[in-house]
């Protein structure tokens, strides 16, 4: 069974299979224009590139304390929230060389141990992560034996 589809404007019937084969066709060469221009595009990068026009982007780091940039020096107050102090917490600053902090949820382990060595001035050992019941993520951070945990508790006037 074929149906006929009635254009109101020519007023011709035509077949209903004929219309969408078209709409189908027209996709299918927006789709290799498009790739043609991105072609385009990559070839004109390359040779500005091979000149030596393009631009480098900046990159910004993530252990810009350690170099003191003005505008991200505040980027290791974003990485470490704030010290967590329960009496379990004391007992490992005391027992293990410990501190634990409550950190961004984005901040990895890497950026935790830079932010802490430049806020604090203390060599780190070692930083485990825990995301606890209530999502915050707390950062075990064992300090080196050069350094005592209890001093810099409190510096922080935790103990």
């Amino acid at each position: 069974m074929i149906f006929f589809m009635v254009d109101k404007k020519n007023k011709s019937a035509k077949k209903a299979s004929e219309k969408p084969a078209k709409k189908v066709q027209e996709k299918k060469t927006d789709v290799k224009k498009h790739a043609a221009e991105k072609a385009h595009e990559k070839k004109e990068h390359k040779v500005a590139e091979k000149k030596g026009e393009v631009k480098e982007k900046k990159v910004v780091q993530k252990d810009a304390l350690l170099f003191g940039d003005k505008k991200t020096a505040l980027s290791g107050y974003k990485t470490v929230v704030h010290p967590l102090i329960t009496e379990k917490n004391v007992n490992l600053i005391d027992a293990e060389n410990k501190l634990v902090f409550i950190v961004a949820k984005n901040s990895t382990k890497t950026e935790i141990k830079k932010a802490v060595e430049g806020l604090y001035g203390v060599k780190v050992d070692k930083v485990n992560v825990v995301i606890d019941s209530k999502s915050r993520k707390k950062a075990f951070v064992k300090i080196a034996k050069e350094f005592k945990a209890g001093e810099i508790a409190t510096k922080l006037g935790v103990l």
